[in-house]
């Protein structure tokens, strides 16, 4: 079983990477809860990448990263796309 993406830092930078990677993670996902409470003032795609994001950091906490990374980028790309074809155009 790999040690994780906390593991890995501590194996790799010891306790300061820990506590780096710690900080790192709480800033990101602060922003991210942030963006959440103000969900009424998000467009569609703020909440699409959101929720993409949301359902793959699970993957990213648990230490893989290139699958993962590769499903999030086709996943946001198709999104984007989607949400753009459907946005209404203003003439």
């Amino acid at each position: 079983m790999p040690p994780g993406l906390f593991g890995e830092a501590y194996l790799n930078f010891g306790a300061l990477g820990y506590l780096v990677l710690c900080v790192a993670v709480g800033l990101v996902l602060r922003r991210v809860d942030r963006r959440f409470q103000a969900g009424m003032r998000m467009n569609s795609m703020q909440i699409v990448s959101l929720a993409v994001f949301g359902a793959m950091s699970l993957h990213f906490i648990r230490g893989e990263f290139f699958s993962p990374f590769l499903i999030f980028v086709g996943i946001f790309i198709g999104a984007r796309a989607v949400v753009a074809r459907i946005r209404p155009r203003h003439a």
